[in-house]
């Protein structure tokens, strides 16, 4: 959420708040799939979600099960649909997210990496006595 929100607290809220909603909607309406007299849409949904779910199915309750799971899929969605200037990042952590699902755990660790490799390299912030230095160098 922090990528998708530039870091700022305000952005970060409001796309924490725009993937779990609908999340949460989606997680709620697929838990109710095995119920008996179910609709179609219904039982397609838990099944999508039980089969792309990760936690085991008896530690963790169904709706939470699936809105983690809708939420990991909007939130790599919107990675790899947002507009900006890191279109390759933005795909490594969406592979990432979609990766979490995975029965090997090297997978998301190594999209990671890649990520971190793909990040754009920030310059520390000069100080005034850096400053200082440079301009006393310049005029020598």
């Amino acid at each position: 959420m922090t990528y998708l929100g530039h870091g700022r607290l305000r952005k970060v809220a409001l796309a924490s708040a725009l993937i779990l909603a609908p999340a949460l909607a989606l997680g709620v309406f697929a838990a109710h799939g095995s119920a008996p007299g179910a609709s179609v849409l219904r039982v397609l949904a838990e099944r999508a979600l039980g089969q792309l779910s990760r936690a085991p199915a008896s530690t963790v309750p169904g709706a939470l099960r699936f809105t983690i799971t809708a939420a990991l899929l909007l939130a790599a969605g919107a990675c790899v649909a947002k507009p900006g200037e890191r279109g390759r990042a933005s795909v490594v952590l969406s592979m990432c997210l979609l990766s979490l699902g995975a029965t090997d755990m090297p997978l998301p660790a190594l999209w990671l990496v890649v990520a971190a490799l793909l990040s754009p390299k920030q310059v520390a912030p000069l100080s005034v006595t850096d400053l200082r230095r440079a301009g006393r160098a310049s005029e020598s």
